[in-house]
């Protein structure tokens, strides 16, 4: 993990569930445009509200992905997948924009969601002086920065609200590029933009032939996360051992050891505790089954409702943890996963309503590509995440080469009535210069 101090920037924030869920700049984007159907803040639905339901998504999201990879490694940013497609989402209409919420378990919608979830993002950020009265810690400092960026297809228009609601809310950049002539050089300044935004742990998120001439616009949120802890590990006690995996094999692994008081929750069938970092807001919460058996099962019963109990058991107790220094990275395209739960238009050329977005119904999203890495050693935690939504243009059915047919020697014509089913005129034409 690197030890050095990153300067903030960006604009946004993470919601960042470390147990097993994880998480060059763009030119400036003009001015945010004023609209007369912006609302005043509705106060039913508040960041608390947002926080809860996007929890319902982080662990949703989390059995489907469990179950389809597998007994592999799993790391993936839940709030970097929803700011994403939420920036989608400021372009959906109808049945569309249902779906999107739906599938992000949201229940507020148009501005108000936008605006709370802005809010929230915004409330997480640190600023300058909650950097400054961060305690000191042995490991790295604490450092969180996210930013969201809009490429538009040089010359392709978009509706003046589309960018209002990215800008004003999720404080997007925005930047043109050629998607239609240069594809695959659009794809180089998209990623080289996340790259520089995740301190290069994400350097190559759009594979080839992700970007192609029918792109109209990419959407894309990037994250970097990096802590120490509050209660460092101590290095000199980090020891090979043994760690059983999910499929019961025996592998030598490092071994980090950590006495201290920090919170602990042994419930029936659930073990967790909580490390965390420096200056206390963000903390890692590892947990297991009791049944070292049991895993499988087990993690098909995980939701909000379970962590939000858990969480809140959690006591302050003196513990011997030990955890594994350990890294982990995972690529995944989404759009079978989200339309599992739910969020299935919007994938589809014909059912698409991305009408708020250029105020035509030919755009439909592609793909959706995220990445997250994580590295947890000693000293505390390194963490990247980016998603990228891909929107591209229905195809045109190329047509037959058209019959040539020249009316270059004598012809005949006629004026016909359809109406009454008469010739009006007939004639022929043997010399026009006549």
């Amino acid at each position: 993990m690197k030890h050095h101090r990153i300067t903030r920037y960006g604009a946004c924030a993470v919601l960042f569930l470390c147990a097993s869920l994880t998480l060059g700049a763009l030119p400036r984007a003009e001015t945010p445009l004023r609209s007369e159907e912006a609302p005043g803040p509705r106060a039913d639905y508040t960041t608390v509200d947002f926080a809860r339901e996007s929890r319902n998504f982080a662990f949703d999201l989390f059995r489907e992905l469990a179950a389809a990879e597998s007994h592999d490694n799993l790391v993936v940013s839940p709030h970097s997948i929803t700011t994403a497609i939420l920036m989608l989402y400021a372009g959906a209409e109808g049945e569309t924009a249902t779906q999107i919420t739906g599938a992000l378990r949201l229940s507020a919608s148009g501005e108000d969601l936008l605006r709370t979830a802005g809010l929230l993002q915004t409330s997480l950020m640190p600023d300058d002086h909650d950097e400054e009265e961060r305690p000191e810690a042995e490991g790295d400092p604490f450092t969180l920065r996210v930013a969201n960026g809009l490429w538009l297809d040089t010359g392709y228009p978009v509706r003046p609200d589309f960018l209002r609601r990215l800008q004003q809310h999720l404080q997007s950049e925005t930047a043109t590029t050629d998607f239609s002539g240069s594809p695959d050089e659009s794809r180089h300044e998209i990623n080289s933009w996340i790259a520089q935004q995740t301190e290069d742990r994400i350097p190559d998120l759009l594979p080839q032939g992700s970007i192609t001439p029918l792109t109209r616009l990419v959407l894309a949120n990037a994250v970097y996360f990096l802590a120490g802890w509050q209660q460092p590990f101590i290095e000199g006690a980090t020891r090979d051992g043994q760690f059983t995996t999910a499929r019961g094999m025996q592998r030598t692994v490092p071994l980090m050891q950590l006495v201290a008081g920090v919170p602990v929750y042994m419930g029936d069938d659930t073990i967790a505790v909580e490390l965390p970092y420096a200056g206390g807001d963000t903390s890692f919460i590892a947990f297991m089954p009791r049944d070292p058996d049991a895993f499988t099962q087990w993690q098909r019963t995980l939701d909000r409702d379970r962590f939000d109990r858990i969480r809140d058991a959690l006591s302050r107790t003196r513990a011997d943890v030990t955890l594994p220094r350990f890294s982990a990275e995972t690529s995944l395209s989404l759009p079978q996963t989200m339309q599992r739960l739910g969020m299935r238009n919007v994938f589809h050329p014909d059912l698409a309503d991305l009408s708020g977005i250029s105020g035509n119904r030919d755009l439909y999203a592609t793909d959706i590509i995220h990445r997250s890495v994580i590295d947890v050693d000693e000293q505390g935690t390194e963490a990247a995440a980016a998603t990228a939504v891909i929107v591209g243009v229905r195809s045109v059915v190329e047509q037959d080469d058209p019959v040539r047919i020249r009316f270059d020697r004598p012809f005949v014509y006629a004026l016909y009535d359809t109406h009454s089913e008469s010739i009006l005129f007939i004639g022929r034409v043997t010399d026009p210069s006549l």
